[in-house]
């Protein structure tokens, strides 16, 4: 069975969320996630395509990301952003050692 991955790739439409504690921000977060499915084209060449995840099963693989942006007109510097995995899913081991993974909530 093929396990889930996390990426930061995408761009997705979705809801975009303040960041807590403080009302008025210019800092936007969007989470998405896409089904990732193999396709193979006339040639024969394997093409990965990111569909909505509709529905999800056991072993499918998904990219789960999350999009942000500065809207405003100051510079926002040292912020993280924190946008945890479902209980349901677990993170592929072949995924990219660049990506920045946090496996206690964000600590270290």
């Amino acid at each position: 069975m093929r396990n889930a991955i996390l990426g930061f790739r995408l761009r997705c439409a979705g809801m975009a969320a303040p960041v807590l504690g403080q009302t008025s921000n210019p800092l936007s977060l969007t989470a998405c996630a896409k089904l990732e499915r193999v396709a193979i084209d006339e040639q024969g060449n394997r093409q990965i395509e990111l569909d909505d995840p509709q529905p999800v099963v056991p072993g499918d693989r998904l990219v789960l990301g999350t999009r942000y942006a500065n809207d405003g007109d100051t510079l926002i510097e040292n912020f993280a952003v924190s946008n945890p995995v479902p209980a349901a899913v677990t993170v592929a081991v072949d995924i990219n050692p660049a990506l920045p993974i946090s496996v206690d909530g964000g600590k270290a």
